[in-house]
């Protein structure tokens, strides 16, 4: 059986905001899965925005788009009032043509593998933001800045089987 570890945050864990899925709460997130990990190179899918002019936004469609290492992707996170959508794909180096080659939609099934992506998040329908990671430490530290504040704060881990070559 394969792991996956989900970390979900929504209103509770950004109480002083308007809303959930703003920019800056994304480039909070990526700021604390950042801190003791890899400086991955970070893509992006499958991105709606709520602001104008929206025909600049990175990721639009499916097929997911360089962003930047995590300096780059969360300048960009800065750059957006809200969103409406998004999946923001963490990888090592070596795996950026297999992850190229691959789709993500922000309401794909929480039971799929995010490989070849080592942490996933999803920005969803302005309600809150999924944290997937194939592995604990990556949500070590953005469990801890989110303690006791619900179930919405609790790292969760989703088991499933390989799928299948088709």
């Amino acid at each position: 059986m394969k792991q996956l570890y989900l970390l979900q945050v929504g209103p509770a864990q950004f109480p002083d905001d308007p809303a959930v899925c703003l920019g800056s709460q994304l480039q909070v997130l990526l700021s604390v899965i950042s801190l003791g990990i890899p400086n991955f190179l970070w893509f992006a899918a499958d991105v709606e925005v709520n602001q104008s002019p929206t025909s600049e936004v990175t990721g639009k469609g499916p097929t997911p788009t360089y962003v930047g290492h995590t300096g780059e992707i969360t300048r960009f996170a800065g750059s957006v009032d809200q969103f409406l959508s998004g999946v923001f794909l963490a990888v090592e180096e070596g795996a950026v043509r297999e992850l190229q080659a691959l789709q993500f939609f922000t309401d794909d099934p929480q039971f799929r593998e995010i490989e070849p992506a080592e942490i996933e998040i999803r920005a969803f329908d302005t309600s809150f933001l999924e944290v997937y990671a194939n592995r604990t430490e990556y949500l070590t530290n953005l469990a801890a800045k989110y303690p006791n504040t619900g179930s919405h704060a609790k790292v969760v881990m989703l088991c499933f089987a390989r799928c299948s070559a088709l």
